[in-house]
């Protein structure tokens, strides 16, 4: 899987404008249009991994975080590699969910181990029997934790997974 990931330089994947927690053409970062449950997201310009800012989550127990709406354009029928950059000193549990405009509902869960550095979490999200053409992310958290959340990033995903090209690195 390692060496998939280390393909050679190619054109940006998505990074879609509605998951940014900071945008280039701003004066000073600002923050996506999100529904929180039981946490609190708020911009953090101190920490970030690739922009001016990350999206920082202090969660006062199990709490659900997600983008409003359904705005990421997708290609129906095809899978698509998700990953994003997380800050956890305390480490984390929860999951990510992507959700299509049409219903489908994909979850993948994860754990992140303490750690003072950024850490990459990522999942491969079959939606090749699904005719959408919008997607949006929600995380889960399973306990009160504070977390920052920075390059979230899709990738369509070829069948079989060859030749996946690695992801960018900037904003």
């Amino acid at each position: 899987w390692g060496n998939v990931l280390k393909q050679s330089q190619h054109a940006p994947n998505v990074l879609p404008a509605q998951f940014q927690t900071f945008q280039s053409a701003a004066s000073s970062p600002t923050i996506a249009a999100l529904t929180a449950a039981t946490c609190t997201p708020s911009i953090d310009a101190a920490l970030q991994y690739y922009g001016t800012a990350s999206l920082k989550v202090v969660a006062t127990g199990a709490a659900t975080l997600a983008f409003s709406g359904y705005p990421v354009p997708i290609q129906p029928a095809t899978r698509w590699f998700c990953s994003f950059q997380i800050y956890a000193p305390s480490g984390v549990s929860g999951s990510l969910t992507v959700k299509t405009a049409g219903g489908t509902t994909i979850v993948e869960d994860f754990t992140v181990a303490a750690a003072s550095s950024w850490q990459q979490v990522w999942a491969l999200f079959d939606l090749s029997t699904c005719a959408d053409s919008q997607a949006t992310w929600e995380f889960a958290f399973n306990a009160a934790v504070t977390v920052h959340l920075d390059g979230m990033q899709m990738c369509a995903a070829p069948k079989p997974l060859a030749g996946l090209p690695p992801f960018n690195s900037t904003q």
